[in-house]
């Protein structure tokens, strides 16, 4: 006798229903080390993970590549951040008069940000089978350009203390 399953018989997802976390679980998991305030250097190489956190690819002063993670609520309140970048990259844009730009171009466009929060490293394989690396830095409070007097974007963390 045969018998005739749905193609999705054999995926299950049984996850709980999504719910938003509350400010005090979101960022225990963020922030498990050490708060820090760096200056990066952001370009606007913009993406998004799946859980619709925002990736910023950033250099340090010594030109070290890493990314920059805005997740959970604050990547809501990056919005004049993502517009920052765009100006920036739409006037070197105008500035190369329509020829197609490389992204070793664009990794030189840069805008000091500076930024509070804490490092974490990304593993992953990549396709040949090696373990690759990546540090990021997770944020929760930055603020555009290098000066004290702009304002502070993002967040303070929740502490249960």
């Amino acid at each position: 006798m045969n018998v005739v399953r749905p193609a999705n018989a054999y995926k299950t997802n049984d996850r709980r229903a999504g719910q938003k976390p509350s400010p005090l679980r979101e960022d225990k998991g963020l922030f498990k080390r050490e708060i820090v305030t760096i200056v990066a250097q952001l370009t606007p190489v913009v993406s998004h993970t799946g859980r619709h956190d925002l990736v910023i690819l950033g250099f340090t002063g010594g030109g070290q590549q890493f990314e920059v993670v805005i997740a959970g609520r604050r990547a809501v309140m990056a919005a004049p951040l993502i517009a920052n970048l765009a100006a920036v990259k739409e006037a070197f844009v105008k500035k190369a008069q329509g020829r197609p730009l490389t992204d070793q171009e664009l990794y030189g466009v840069r805008v000091p940000v500076t930024c509070e929060g804490a490092w974490r490293t990304r593993i992953w394989v990549d396709r040949s089978g090696w373990q690759s690396r990546m540090h990021q830095f997770v944020v929760t409070r930055w603020r555009i350009g290098t000066d004290g007097g702009s304002k502070m974007y993002g967040a303070a963390i929740v502490d249960d203390a």
